[in-house]
C-alpha cells in the first residue's frame, strides 16, 4: 500500500512538472513546448482544462506502462526500466540523439 501511494505521488509529480513547465511557454524553450504538449495529451477532450478523471486516466496509463508484467504492481526494477525507456524514446524524438537536457546547444 505504501509503495502504491509513493508511486501515485511520483506519477502525479511527473505530470505536474509537465503542466508547470507549460506555463513558461512564453520563453519559447523546448521544455515549455514539451510541457504544453503534455498538457494537451492529458486534456483529452481539448477544452483547455484537465479534469480529475482526465488526470487519473493518464496516471493509469503511465502505471500500466510501467507494470510490465501486468500483475498490478510496479517494482523498483520495472519503474527504472520504464524511466530508461522513456528517456531513450525522448532522445530519439529529438532527431539528433542529444535529447532535451543534454547540456549541449
Amino acid at each position: 500500500m505504501k509503495r502504491t501511494a509513493l508511486l501515485a505521488t511520483a506519477i502525479a509529480a511527473l505530470l505536474a512538472t509537465g503542466v508547470a513547465t507549460m506555463y513558461t511557454a512564453e520563453a519559447g524553450n523546448k521544455g515549455a513546448q514539451r510541457g504544453a504538449k503534455m498538457f494537451d495529451r492529458v486534456d483529452t477532450n481539448g477544452d483547455g482544462k484537465i479534469t480529475q478523471d482526465e488526470f487519473m486516466a493518464r496516471s493509469a496509463e503511465r502505471f500500466n506502462m510501467m507494470d510490465q508484467d501486468g500483475n498490478g504492481e510496479v517494482t523498483k526494477e520495472e519503474a527504472q526500466k520504464a524511466y530508461k525507456e522513456m528517456r531513450a524514446k525522448r532522445k530519439g524524438i529529438s532527431g539528433n540523439g542529444q535529447g532535451s537536457g543534454s547540456g549541449q546547444q
